[in-house]
């Protein structure tokens, strides 16, 4: 299990060890933020604290010690990590969509062909193997299924002693209201600018991002969460971008660079090719969403905006257009992603957006 410090992040998890080292730690958490924002990062460092040899760590700049037994086994192996008072349920590394409820509660033989070996109750049923403490980790909280979380009820109201249950989750609304009540919640807030590119750097040295990746549109793009920076990389949303901001601008026509929003370099998700292609227009609908709202933002006179990198080329923009052609752009590229989820023809959709930021600077009808 990777677990390293989790930049933006660390005085939120020393709080928490704080609150372990008084016994005053909740026993049913959830790390709450926008998706890729360094909540899952953070879930593993706290393990790594809750579980360390010398106690959770005390002070400004505590940090679990690394080197103890307990530790090393909390670092070793894959993404499981080989303590065996830890248990990790991670739909993300196993490739799942959703969380079944036999990852929860083990049920007949053969009612499930994709059974786990391992449930989270059986896990539970057996005393710690070293220490006091257990901790189970489930990362992306909101991909378990309506009967997953009616059975993690019971282990979230009375957890063994010694349990500390983690929910990581982008989506609390995902949620039963039973489990969200039965949850404290820790907010995770997006990283600073600094603390971003710094994150930004760490990847590119580790050949996480892609040699030419746009440190700056990718920030811009990521508003603080450097695993949507990471995505949009693999995306080529920096491209798409570009491409957006032309169209808007008026530096080419929507015709023009229509078909080159299909010709980018991207990774999307999908089992078809058709999939695939809603995926790319939803990602390209979103940024240029985003950047109608910074062209509102900066038409009201507010300096915040989430592209800055670009803040010289959209304010003259957001001066020469109108408040309804920014609203009918806006609405084009919802509409273009309202009609992917109704499984509509991606290309008329992807049309749809890019026309509609095409005509940001036509004159009003008459």
């Amino acid at each position: 299990m990777r677990a390293t410090e989790p930049r933006g992040h660390a005085e939120v998890v020393r709080g928490l060890w704080r609150a372990a080292a008084a016994g005053r730690l909740a026993h049913a958490l959830c790390f709450e933020g926008a998706a890729g924002v360094g909540k899952s990062v953070a879930a593993r460092w706290f393990t790594l604290g809750l579980l360390c040899r010398s106690g959770p760590p005390i002070g400004a700049d505590a940090r679990p010690c690394g080197t103890c037994p307990s530790c090393k086994k909390v670092l070793g192996g894959d993404w499981r990590g080989l303590h065996p008072d830890v248990f990790v349920i991670d739909p993300v590394e196993e490739g799942r969509v959703e969380i079944p409820i036999t990852y929860v509660r083990q049920r007949a033989q053969g009612a499930d062909g994709d059974d786990p070996r391992f449930t989270l109750e059986e896990f539970l049923a057996l005393r710690p193997s070293e220490g006091e403490r257990r901790v189970v980790l489930v990362r992306e909280a909101e991909r378990l299924n309506e009967n997953a979380q009616n059975a993690l009820l019971k282990t979230l109201e009375e957890p063994p002693r010694g349990t500390t249950l983690v929910l990581e989750c982008s989506r609390a609304a995902a949620l039963l209201p039973t489990v969200r009540s039965r949850l404290v919640r820790v907010p995770f807030a997006p990283l600073c600018e600094a603390d971003l590119r710094a994150v930004l750097d760490e990847a590119r040295a580790r050949g996480e991002l892609s040699d030419a990746a746009d440190t700056a549109a990718l920030a811009a793009l990521a508003r603080g969460a450097p695993g949507a920076a990471v995505d949009a990389d693999r995306r080529g949303l920096a491209e798409v971008r570009g491409i957006l901001v032309e169209v808007a601008t008026g530096a080419a026509r929507a015709g023009e660079r229509l078909e080159a929003l299909w010709e980018v370099r991207g990774e999307y998700p999908g089992a078809t090719p058709s999939a695939k292609e809603r995926e790319r227009v939803r990602a390209a609908a979103a940024v240029a969403a985003a950047l109608v709202l910074d062209l509102e933002c900066l038409a009201a006179g507010l300096a915040a905006v989430h592209h800055a990198d670009l803040a010289d080329r959209l304010l003259p923009l957001a001066h020469r257009s109108t408040s309804a052609r920014r609203a009918a752009a806006r609405e084009a590229a919802l509409a273009a992603i309202g009609d992917v989820e109704r499984n509509q023809d991606a290309a008329a959709a992807m049309e749809r957006l890019v026309r509609g930021l095409g005509r940001l600077l036509e004159a009003p009808a008459t």
